[in-house]
């Protein structure tokens, strides 16, 4: 009983650090993150405000060379930093996987999309997307706190699924959002960009994203 107390109460901490990241003033980071970042506004919306719009800034090849050829030195900066672990591990890991993905395999969608990215209709879908999700964490976190409170230790796995299961309609809503508006190709490349963004935050809460 005692550690599965402990188990919910660093859910309960994990989850209400993400939900604290999603707000206007969390995801403000601390100084040095911003420094790091400045240089790069198109991850700053991309990866910590949830605005696929910013992919269209990307599909300017020059831009996003300048970008690639500066992950590793932006990564080693966020690491650098001395910010609170929970900022620096995930903004870390979410920058290294997005950038990843999108100077690797997903350069050549990003590029043939090119004009489903700049798509006013594109970005609005994706925003809708973005904003229920941090209404469902909301909703998620407070379930959370109340089940930790109760005591209601019984099955703390069916605690987990419904937290993953936030992230998981998130990318599903992406994808719809993205295959209508645009193609099959641009869902698939969307989806995967925001499981990059948002996979570290999932697996630190133990979720399995598809």
């Amino acid at each position: 009983m005692w550690l599965r107390t402990v188990f919910l109460c660093n859910l309960v901490f994990l989850y209400t650090s993400l939900a604290r990241l999603q707000t206007s003033k969390s995801r403000k980071g601390c100084a040095s993150l911003r420094t790091c970042l400045e240089p790069f506004p198109m991850l700053v919306d991309l990866i910590q405000k949830d605005k696929a719009g910013a992919l269209a800034t990307l599909t300017y090849g020059v831009l996003l060379d300048s970008v690639c050829s500066k992950q590793m030195s932006l990564i080693e900066c966020i690491s650098k930093s001395p910010c609170e672990i929970f900022n620096k591990y995930y903004v870390s890991h979410a920058v290294r996987d997005t950038l990843e993905f999108i100077c690797g395999e997903g350069r050549d969608v990003l590029m043939s999309e090119a004009g489903c990215f700049s798509r006013d209709d594109f970005e609005w879908g994706a925003y809708q997307c973005s904003r229920a999700m941090r209404l469902e964490s909301d909703i998620a976190t407070l379930q959370l706190q109340t089940t930790v409170n109760l005591a209601k230790q019984d099955k703390p796995s069916q605690t987990v699924t419904g937290l993953c299961g936030v992230f998981q309609n998130l990318l599903n809503c992406i994808h719809i959002n993205a295959e209508r508006t645009c193609s099959k190709k641009a869902a698939n490349f969307t989806r995967s960009v925001f499981k990059k963004t948002v996979g570290p935050f999932a697996k630190g809460l133990g979720c399995s994203l598809k």
